[in-house]
């Protein structure tokens, strides 16, 4: 349950912000999820309908009750074509948001934070599970579909216990006993039980095989994303590739890689299979009984044959919604899986402090900094790359910082321009300590060319 109740913590969170980007997206596709549903039942009521008059051989009456089906069908379809056409233009944005998110949180996260190598692997790991599974769009869609499957599985079961409660008219024999109110709410319930406790077992065994699956695939998937995007994909790279004659070790890695994620695929494509398959053999095991329920209310004449057809029909809505629910929950939690590492990092904290102190406007270009005994390491190395620093710059003056490589120049300037932020000391800008201005009106004070 706690799974459970995690992934759709990750789904209703992400839904709720597609929300705030766009308020029409999520009311249109509930209203559509709720024509879709209505459009099986009016359906069945409308079909039940024109059999029974067809039987009584009241043909005025049962061309009515078609010319009222055809005229539903074809309000369904119009009104579908139209929405469609509207969400055309939904899907695209909601494809988009993914990505507009992704790099605001990317360029508002400070230099410091941005370089750590675990904030990297969520990026990557992130755009690659998004471009193979779907991203926002598959997430929207596997809810519409798990909220078509419960208002199926609602209506059925109402007119489930109408069928139940109809009394028959031959009421002698085993026939006429079973078909009574009780038992049939008995047999109704027996299956169903049967069916949510099947379902739920099969939820969680293939669950657990499927989690197992991708906690040990992520590193395989980083590492064909890095060698695709930032080593065949680089142009800067391919100047050293030539010149080392590095082409066979990269494909070797690249094959070797791609060979695991089929292997990866090939597993759970199996696992998905394999749990699509349980929930049919318990799905159909349901509906035979739902059938012989149905079959037996008609027999009995506690339910006219049009009737039957309208019942048998919400019977197979029950199975059919209890088969989606339980597929789109396993679909969620694929797509959660991924997008979690997607809302860690945009739940990302900078390290840096954020000043609010506007900085002083001079028209004489009078700016003076200072370095007071600043020491910095990079982070993850103890050795130090600058130690106890200490000098002023003047503006009006000119400054030239020498030094062989590795000497701490390029950190010298990523500290001044707030990149990173000293380990001890401070820098300060006409004596007051850099870290108290606002950071983008600090940094817009400096030109600089790396």
């Amino acid at each position: 349950m706690e799974e459970i109740r995690s992934m759709h913590k990750i789904g209703l969170r992400l839904l709720k912000m597609i929300h705030s980007v766009d308020s029409a997206i999520l009311p249109l596709h509930l209203l559509e999820v709720c024509l879709s549903v209505l459009q099986i039942y009016a359906g069945l009521f409308l079909t039940a309908g024109m059999i029974d008059r067809l039987l009584m051989g009241a043909y005025g009456q049962a061309a009515k009750w078609a010319i009222c089906l055809l005229l539903a069908h074809l309000f369904f379809g119009v009104t579908f074509s139209l929405m469609k056409r509207r969400f055309r233009g939904m899907w695209t944005r909601i494809w988009q948001l993914f990505y507009v998110w992704l790099r605001e949180k990317a360029f508002s996260l400070d230099y410091e934070t941005m370089e750590k190598p675990e904030v990297s692997e969520k990026i990557l790991f992130s755009e690659r599970r998004s471009q193979m599974h779907g991203g926002l769009g598959a997430l929207l869609c596997e809810y519409c579909n798990m909220l078509r499957a419960i208002l199926q599985m609602i209506l059925s079961v109402v007119m489930v216990f109408y069928v139940c409660m109809a009394i028959p008219a031959d009421q002698e024999g085993i026939g006429g006993m079973l078909a009574q109110p009780l038992p049939s709410f008995v047999l109704f319930g027996t299956a169903l039980a049967g069916m949510a406790v099947g379902s739920w077992k099969a939820y969680q065994w293939f669950g657990a095989k499927m989690m197992d699956i991708f906690a040990s695939h992520t590193g395989v998937e980083n590492k064909l994303t890095y060698l695709q995007s930032q080593v065949i994909g680089d142009p800067k790279v391919g100047k050293v590739v030539r010149m080392y004659e590095m082409q066979g070790m990269i494909m070797k890695n690249v094959m070797e890689n791609m060979k695991k994620s089929l292997e990866f695929f090939g597993k759970m494509c199996d696992v998905q299979r394999e749990e699509e398959d349980a929930n049919k053999v318990v799905s159909s095991l349901f509906t035979v009984v739902s059938y012989l329920l149905v079959g037996l209310k008609a027999v009995t004449g506690a339910v006219t044959v049009g009737a039957f057809t309208q019942y048998a029909g919400a019977m197979n809505q029950f199975g059919s919604g209890c088969f989606t629910l339980i597929a789109c929950h396993g679909r969620l939690r694929e797509i959660c899986t991924y997008m979690g590492p997607f809302l860690e990092f945009l739940d990302t904290e900078n390290l840096h402090v954020k000043g609010s102190i506007p900085v002083e406007k001079r028209t004489d270009g009078e700016y003076e900094l200072a370095f007071e005994h600043v020491s910095f390491p990079y982070p993850g190395c103890e050795e130090l790359v600058l130690q106890d620093v200490n000098c002023q710059i003047r503006m009006k003056g000119k400054l030239a910082v020498v030094g062989r490589n590795g000497a701490g120049k390029t950190t010298f300037i990523k500290l001044l321009c707030r990149l990173y932020e000293p380990t001890s000391g401070r820098i300060l800008l006409n004596g007051v300590d850099i870290r108290k201005y606002d950071e983008e009106e600090y940094r817009s004070l400096f030109g600089v060319v790396f």
